[in-house]
């Protein structure tokens, strides 16, 4: 049997490492291993080998970083592998990048030792020209600068920084920092020279202390600008000095439309004395005429408003009743003089079941005509004046006329009337569509009046007894209390 030395420095091994080339597809790599190898007594060996290498991170073989195991044909001690062709593929490139030193076996016997670093053969050390990657380098770099997207370096430029009029650039060696500030505040430090021709300023302008624009040479115009005071100019457009003063109605050096959104009228033009202020657009105010002594204002919802002669109208939505005080005075038997006006009144849907001497209330903006004589008693008809329809509701229990009503916590307190019995007190929740009873009126009554104040309703009058009945109900408590002269 073959006996190969445990040191193989007694012996003669060459080792060649290079690395493949590889394509942009990230192909497997390879490393080209060479060597030479003999028997103790430097006799050369061939024929067909079991190779085991081992890549370790430290010269003394503790840390184990790959091993591959390898059939190599042997011809006069001298064998090639590829190292990373069998079935363990090499190191990742972030282990590869540190030292690594090989150990080599040779069938069952001992590895060699000491173990040999890793190199690149000498063809590996020379880079071809525009071969070297971002992928291959550990370090930060910078590929290029762009200004506003525009790339202005190239391959190992020299950049120059050249800054403008106001900014100072700088160099902190200590932070390595680059340093833009902006420069002089003066007009001729921002413009790098005396001012000359036309300045645009972005926000204002204040000057502080006295001094100078321009010269006194004939045709120039020169002005004193007193200390921090906003800079405003005449109608000649020339720089003059004084604050603005908006309170005087005279100053000529503010022109121009201040819009409604900054607190102005969106117009140059003047209101009219006695005229009223109307949104003329979503931009602009406007003025009304003058109206003249019991005129209304109307208006269209589209243009200006105007001036109509006086009406007495109703307001949307409300009922108003009128007693005839029996002298007729200002009234007609039926409706309003002429004195009020005309075309006051229009018609809606009639009341489906005509009645008298009912009551009536409104709760959710519908219109509840509840009880009345007219053959039947106990109707309940709802009007909803937005689609001018009528509906009925549940009817009253009790049928009943010449009673009263008030609307309390959303319901209908139906109280008193006359059909035998005068002190009923039937409730209705137009929620439920649905009656209930409360405790009964103590003195029955019939044409008397009631109103709501703070969640009590107040029973007053009647046509039994004296007439001046103040009978008071709290629905909370559901409690009578009542009083008379």
């Amino acid at each position: 049997m073959t006996r190969f030395s445990t040191i193989l420095g007694c012996c003669l091994l060459l080792l060649s490492i290079s690395v493949q080339a590889q394509q942009a597809s990230h192909e497997s790599r390879t490393l080209s291993y060479q060597g030479a190898i003999a028997s103790s007594d430097g006799t050369s060996i061939s024929g067909e080998r079991e190779i085991t290498v081992r890549f370790y991170s430290d010269a003394d073989g503790h840390t184990l970083v790959w091993q591959d195991t390898y059939r190599a044909v042997v011809a006069n001690g001298v064998f090639n592998l590829a190292l990373g062709s069998g079935s363990q593929p090499l190191p990742a490139s972030d282990v590869m990048s540190h030292p690594l030193w090989v150990g080599t076996q040779i069938g069952t016997a001992e590895e060699m030792r000491p173990l040999a670093p890793l190199s690149s053969s000498p063809f590996a050390l020379s880079i071809a020209d525009n071969s070297v990657t971002k992928e291959k380098m550990a370090t930060d770099y910078v590929s290029s600068l762009s200004l506003n997207g525009q790339r202005i370096s190239g391959r190992g430029a020299d950049i120059n920084l050249v800054t403008g009029d106001g900014i100072n650039a700088t160099v902190d060696p200590a932070t390595n920092s680059l340093l833009l500030q902006a420069g002089a505040t003066s007009l001729e430090g921002a413009k790098g020279g005396a001012v000359q021709g036309n300045t645009t300023i972005s926000g204002s302008l204040t000057v502080t202390g006295t001094s100078f624009l321009g010269s006194s040479s004939a045709g120039v115009f020169v002005y004193s600008l007193g200390a921090s005071q906003p800079v405003k100019s005449n109608a000649s457009k020339m720089l003059v000095s004084g604050a603005i003063d908006l309170s005087n109605v005279s100053e000529t050096d503010v022109s121009g439309i201040l819009g409604v959104a900054h607190g102005g009228t969106g117009t140059t033009t003047a209101p009219v004395a006695g005229g009223v202020i109307y949104g003329a657009s979503t931009s602009a105010y406007g003025s009304t005429a003058v109206g003249t002594s019991g005129q209304v204002l109307t208006s269209n919802g589209a243009s200006a408003p105007t001036w109509q002669a006086g009406a007495f109208g109703l307001p949307s939505g409300a009922i108003v009743g009128f007693a005839d005080n029996g002298t007729h005075a200002g009234f007609t038997d039926w409706g309003f003089s002429q004195t009020f006006g005309t075309n006051l009144w229009t018609t809606g849907l009639a009341l489906p079941f005509g009645q008298n001497v009912m009551t009536s209330a409104v709760v959710g903006g519908k219109i509840y005509v509840i009880g009345g004589e007219n053959g039947t008693f106990n109707n309940n008809q709802i009007y909803d004046p937005v689609a001018n329809t009528w509906s009925t509701g549940a009817a009253l229990p009790v049928g009943q006329w010449s009673m009263t009503s008030a609307v309390v916590g959303g319901k209908i307190y139906v109280i008193g009337g006359a059909n035998g019995t005068f002190n009923n007190n039937q409730i209705y929740d137009p929620a439920s569509d649905s009656w209930t009873t409360g405790v009964v009126l103590p003195i029955g009554e019939d044409d008397m009046t009631s109103a709501t104040v703070s969640g009590k309703i107040y029973v007053i009058g009647g046509r039994f007894g004296t007439q001046n009945y103040n009978q008071i109900f709290t629905p909370s408590v559901n409690l009578y209390y009542y009083s008379k002269n």
